[in-house]
């Protein structure tokens, strides 16, 4: 999970150094308007200085009515300029700004999802923890996992005591039979698959799950460029791309990966009940 966090965050500063780019193309834009406005006034007094005479006779009104309409146009662009229209009309023309556009606004939706189903999470977390069964030092998924399997395998029978998992895991962290920094199981997964079997597995397991997720997701971006336009309607964008066969297998992957985080979290709090209540 931490892994796919990452992959997003990496690609939401791609995606704003994308951004970033743009808006300094537009800025050179704007300058080069500015400067082209200002040559428009000074020949529009040229225009009226030196030809006065002749443009009152032969030309004023279809003089004045081309200068109404420039000014027109004038104050619809300084009103598009205001309010951020202009902008934005301008950016969503670049292919690549529309590209990041979409992309952030699908991960946004995801990171919300997924913030909610942590919160679920660690609200499980604090249920478990709130009995006082474990001692506060192994209130932890590593110490968790691994006092689990000796229950499981029948390694000990309780926790405290001369024989109890507290003292084993204790004696096995000295004598560097198992890790109990997260950080080293990541780097070295495969070194505690013989003595961390079931911390093993899931994190194995879950590894998996998150490398076809985001397959899944690559999936369904990658269609998303045949239902863009112009101007972005984001619930719009987002139904669309969620029912496209792609946004399907990739919802179906998700919603069975909660269902199985949930299952385990189940699983933990009838076992946390059932042999340490």
């Amino acid at each position: 999970m931490k892994a796919h966090y990452e992959a997003m965050m990496t690609r939401y500063e791609e995606e704003m150094d994308a951004y970033e780019k743009n808006m300094a193309d537009y800025n050179v834009l704007v300058s080069d308007y500015n400067s082209k406005h200002e040559i428009f006034e000074k020949r529009k007094q040229e225009i009226i200085e030196n030809e006065k005479q002749r443009l009152l006779t032969e030309e004023a009104p279809s003089i004045e009515a081309e200068i109404k309409q420039l000014d027109i146009e004038k104050q619809e662009a300084e009103k598009n300029i205001k309010s951020g229209a202009f902008i934005e009309k301008y950016l969503m023309e670049d292919e690549d700004y529309r590209e990041a556009k979409y992309a952030m606004t699908l991960y946004d939706c995801e990171l919300k999802e997924l913030s909610e189903e942590l919160a679920k999470q660690y609200g499980i977390l604090n249920s478990l923890l709130e009995p006082g069964i474990i001692f506060p030092k192994y209130n932890d998924v590593i110490a968790w996992s691994t006092m689990y399997e000796y229950f499981m395998t029948g390694r000990v029978e309780g926790l405290s005591g001369t024989n109890g998992a507290y003292n084993l895991y204790e004696s096995e962290l000295r004598a560097n039979i198992i890790i109990a920094k997260m950080d080293v199981i990541i780097d070295k997964l495969d070194q505690i698959k013989d003595n961390q079997y079931i911390l093993y597995n899931i994190l194995k397991k879950t590894n998996e799950e998150i490398e076809d997720l985001n397959e899944k997701m690559g999936e369904m971006i990658s269609v998303s460029e045949d239902i863009r336009e112009e101007s972005i309607d984001t619930n719009k964008y987002l139904d669309a791309i969620y029912k496209t066969e792609e946004g399907i297998a990739y919802n179906t992957k998700k919603t069975a990966m909660y269902t199985q985080i949930n299952a385990r979290a189940t699983t933990a709090i009838a076992f946390m009940k059932a042999i340490w209540g």
